[in-house]
């Protein structure tokens, strides 16, 4: 099927030319009150007054807002109802107003051909009669450009999921030259790892992203001691075997902790400061996990008593539940840290005593959250709080435990052809 949608101006024989060269199952108009009245004689003499006709009434015709409204309603109404059809606006009559906001929305609308009347001049009027022919285009150069804006924007603002659409959809768009539908597979390509990484698929991040180490170096090279700390700390993850990973462990094995820092500031750029506490705690108390496996072998979630200084055990035999399981959340785990200072030269122990009564603060934050155990919202003050509270004790921690990075802990470019940014707070 095929569409036609024209404005219609004080001057028919264009709209007639247009009609009877694009020979459409269905015409559209797009006119003043005025103009409306031409309809059934413009209808006549392109030979089609059988071919029911619909009209939208633009009341300002000067008001580009205006005009445009009016053809990006019924552009997109179009689409949604006739998907595979062809629609082709014509934006040669009316006022500049009227043809420039069926141009501009015509472009806001997928799959839509821009068509304009032209012939040959012999002043500088107007075309003259018997000389006029309907070009019909896509506009490619233009809406490439559009949307290449619109995906950087979504690069920036880490919304990944948009960009992922828009992309799919340029990739679409009728002769793209091959140099930018390389760069367009390249720019889906990283915005699928990045949001798998986003959501904690390291695997499938890995898979997209370790082919582009050349280009995106610093943002591999982080995720690949990434997945080396998830392995060290995750037995299931350790048994993925990944392609062109390094032969043997990368980094010194708490930058799974760095990651999730990343992605709470990631949703703090969003404005979702619920979500950057909750990450910035799951980070605290992965800090303790994963100093408690690492430097001793314990597993918080299943405490084996004899891992334990002798004088410990009795304490920690009565937290066991019902099925003889010793688990320690977030406090508890820190705790424990504290307490094993007083047996060995334990860093992150003694630094913790240093930081109780701000963790105190932070988890009061926390609580309160909706997605924790309260009702209250996390405001952004509250978030400028706990992440400082944060960066500090990590940073602190690191240099406790003397850990040398591999690699900076690297946040995620602001745009597609960048390679990220290295925060060490």
């Amino acid at each position: 099927m095929k569409i036609l949608v024209a404005t219609v101006g004080g001057s028919p024989q264009s709209i007639i030319t247009s009609i009877t060269q694009s020979k459409p199952d269905r015409i559209y108009f797009l006119c003043s009150q005025q103009s409306k009245r031409e309809l059934d004689g413009i209808c006549n003499k392109a030979k089609v007054a059988d071919m029911p006709y619909e009209s939208e009434i633009i009341n300002g015709i000067d008001d580009l807002n205006e005009c445009y409204a009016c053809g990006l309603k019924l552009l997109d109404s179009l689409r949604n109802e006739f998907p595979d059809a062809e629609i082709i606006a014509d934006y040669t009559g009316g006022t500049k107003s009227m043809g420039a906001g069926l141009a501009a929305a015509a472009l806001d609308v997928k799959g839509i051909r821009l068509g304009l009347v032209t012939g040959s001049r012999f002043d500088l009027k107007q075309v003259t009669d018997g000389t006029q022919s309907l070009r019909t285009s896509q506009a490619v150069g233009i809406q490439l450009e559009r949307r290449l804006q619109t995906i950087s924007n979504c690069f920036k603002t880490f919304d990944y999921p948009t960009a992922i659409s828009w992309l799919e959809e340029t990739l679409q768009l009728p002769d793209v030259d091959s140099e930018k539908t390389v760069m367009l597979q390249r720019w889906l390509t990283l915005a699928r790892a990045l949001d798998n990484w986003d959501k904690f698929d390291h695997t499938s991040a890995w898979n997209l992203l370790h082919n582009y180490r050349a280009r995106y170096t610093k943002l591999v090279m982080f995720l690949e001691v990434v997945v080396w700390s998830r392995k060290k700390l995750d037995p299931d993850f350790a048994k993925q075997e990944l392609p062109r990973l390094s032969a043997s462990p990368k980094g010194h094995g708490y930058e799974v902790i760095e990651d999730l820092f990343l992605n709470a500031q990631r949703c703090a750029a969003q404005h979702r400061f619920d979500d950057a506490v909750a990450r910035l705690y799951r980070a605290l108390e992965l800090l303790a996990q994963a100093r408690l496996r690492l430097g001793y072998s314990i597993d918080t979630g299943d405490l084996s008593l004899k891992l334990l200084p002798q004088e410990l055990q009795g304490e920690y035999r009565k937290l066991a539940d019902s099925k003889g399981k010793i688990k320690l959340p977030l406090t508890p785990a820190f705790d424990l840290l504290a307490k094993l200072t007083d047996f060995y030269t334990e860093p992150l122990g003694t630094l913790y005593k240093q930081y109780r009564g701000q963790l105190r603060d932070f988890l009061s934050i926390r609580n309160q959250s909706l997605l924790a155990h309260g009702l209250t919202p996390v405001q952004s003050e509250d978030y400028d709080k706990a992440n400082s509270f944060f960066v500090s004790l990590i940073d602190g921690a690191f240099e406790a435990l003397n850990l040398k990075p591999y690699a900076l802990r690297t946040q995620f470019p602001t745009g597609p052809e960048g390679d990220g940014s290295c925060h060490m707070s």
